[in-house]
């Protein structure tokens, strides 16, 4: 699987980054717009439908 910040932020990189793309899956999680859960020590986010 490809890391998805790049592909939604042209500026993504490093921890500014990461910060921004992890604010943006709890804002969406907290609309109930998608679920998160951890898997192998890394954070998977599913569209809920």
């Amino acid at each position: 699987m490809t890391d998805p910040g790049p592909r939604v932020r042209v500026d993504y990189g490093g921890e500014t980054g990461e910060e921004w793309l992890c604010g943006l899956l709890s804002d969406l999680a907290s609309d109930e717009l998608v679920e998160l859960a951890e898997r192998d020590g890394e954070t998977v986010a599913r569209l809920r439908g």
